[in-house]
């Protein structure tokens, strides 16, 4: 009778436990806490945190994500004001999940290449919108050092995201100094920016190597404009890894949804199906640098890829690979709309490092886009960048090479209005410079000869620059 009494109260006791257990056995969860009246510089005063559920007792360092929201945000940082920035983005979907225990696709942990990455999220809120050309870069500095000095960041895979105001602030950040701010980041989203895409600004966020991602809405006139200007010139400059842009085919000022996602709305993804979080997870920044920070060989390093103009309105896609193993073929692709592309050709893989060049000899009038897609030999599949390049539908092109193939000495003919330094550069299909010539442009006609040297037989590129001249045509050396 002893025994029976045991039992049953050790049964009774389970019974108890079990009923009560839900607080004392729970995992973790996220966190996303108010800092009201909590001064960062002159334009913060209260924010939000999300930290990862472990974050109190694995001891280690994570990345950083800051969100900066719209204008419409714009609040004093009080309690009945923070709240706005709950309206959008990440601090949405994190607040949807934890209040609501539904899946607001805000991933955590981040999965990507077999890894996992888990971000401290920081959102302020903005009293005023910071003028530009310094202040608003001091104050994501300061964001940024905040973070930094009250939690346990990674600062090599510090990520910036912003949509409207926050997204132009956000672009702005790194198109002020690669050295001062570019160079902090890992990674770049942006949303329907405001910002003008000013080249002085993109030539400061090309040097910086930083991974971009605009996306926008085709009918959002300024910021549809400003974002595919910011993108071709990105491209045009040869920034390093090829932005990444997504235009979804609506009108109205947004976005923001589609890329980062809500309830019953997945996010957007990327031509190797990463969303969003994925895509800025797997960055890490060495250095003037950015790498990926996912474990195992890749089949394909990528080196330089391009797409320019040839003689006959033709277009020559050129890539290399620094290193290549265990690879397939390629498969050239091309598109009307940078988003749905059909294939033109494959090309066998070396599997050692190697320069390739693929000539589209009947492009897409005005506007093209291609893409590569690297097969290994196991099915998997990665891609390149997209190459924008646009046809003058049958016009004269600004820049002529003959003859072209050259045995020997090359022809350069340029017509346009610009007028004086020019300079002239000789490149090989992996982008290493070979020759550098300067020559003084006095005409809207201009001639002039060069020799390109004793050169390999295969394909190389002229890049001409001046005041207001960029212009960049492929010939292909050959022996007699």
């Amino acid at each position: 009778m002893q025994e029976l009494y045991k039992f049953s109260r050790a049964v009774f006791c389970l019974v108890l436990l079990a009923a009560t257990s839900g607080p004392l056995f729970a995992q973790p969860q996220r966190t996303q806490t108010a800092f009201p009246n909590t001064s960062i510089d002159q334009y913060i005063n209260g924010f939000y945190v999300s930290l990862p559920a472990n974050y109190n007792t694995s001891g280690k360092n994570y990345p950083l994500l800051v969100f900066l929201h719209g204008q419409g945000e714009i609040g004093d940082g009080s309690p009945a004001s923070l709240p706005a920035v709950l309206r959008n983005g990440p601090p949405m979907q994190i607040n949807q999940q934890i209040n609501n225990n539904v899946d607001a696709h805000f991933p955590d942990p981040v999965v990507v290449g077999g890894q996992s990455f888990e971000f401290i999220v920081l959102s302020p809120q903005m009293i005023i919108q910071p003028a530009q050309n310094g202040p608003e870069q001091q104050m994501v500095d300061d964001i940024i050092n905040y973070a930094i000095a009250h939690y346990r960041v990674d600062a090599s895979k510090i990520n910036l995201t912003g949509l409207s105001m926050g997204g132009g602030i956000a672009i702005e950040y790194p198109g002020q100094s690669a050295d001062l701010y570019g160079k902090r980041l890992s990674s770049l989203l942006a949303i329907a920016i405001a910002s003008f895409d000013a080249p002085d600004r993109v030539k400061e966020i090309a040097k910086a190597n930083l991974p971009v991602w605009l996306t926008v809405n085709q009918g959002d006139a300024d910021p549809y404009t400003n974002t595919t200007g910011y993108i071709q010139q990105l491209i045009a400059l040869g920034a390093t890894p090829t932005p990444l842009l997504t235009v979804f085919p609506v009108s109205g000022h947004g976005g923001w949804v589609d890329t980062y996602g809500a309830q019953n709305t997945p996010g957007v993804t990327n031509n190797s199906g990463l969303n969003v979080y994925q895509w800025m997870a797997q960055y890490k920044r060495v250095g003037d640098n950015v790498i990926l920070d996912i474990p195992g060989p890749l089949p394909v390093t990528w080196g330089p890829y391009q797409a320019v103009l040839t003689e006959g309105d033709a277009v020559t896609v050129s890539w290399s690979t620094v290193l290549e193993q265990n690879n397939r073929y390629f498969i050239v692709q091309r598109s009307a709309n940078g988003q749905q592309f059909s294939n033109l050709d494959t090309i066998p893989a070396a599997n050692q490092p190697h320069s390739y060049s693929y000539l589209d000899v009947d492009p897409l009038p005005g506007a093209g886009y291609y893409r590569l897609v690297q097969v290994d030999l196991d099915g998997q599949l990665s891609y390149s960048g997209i190459m924008q390049v646009r046809t003058p539908n049958g016009s004269q092109l600004a820049l002529r090479l003959t003859p072209n193939p050259a045995p020997g000495i090359l022809y350069l003919q340029l017509e346009n209005a610009d007028r004086g330094r020019l300079e002239v550069s000789l490149s090989d299909a992996a982008g290493r410079i070979l020759h550098k010539w300067a020559f003084d442009k006095q005409g809207t006609q201009w001639t002039q000869s060069i020799d390109p040297g004793n050169l390999p037989a295969g394909t190389y590129f002229i890049t001409v620059k001046g005041t207001k001249t960029r212009e960049v045509r492929s010939f292909i050396r050959s022996n007699q």
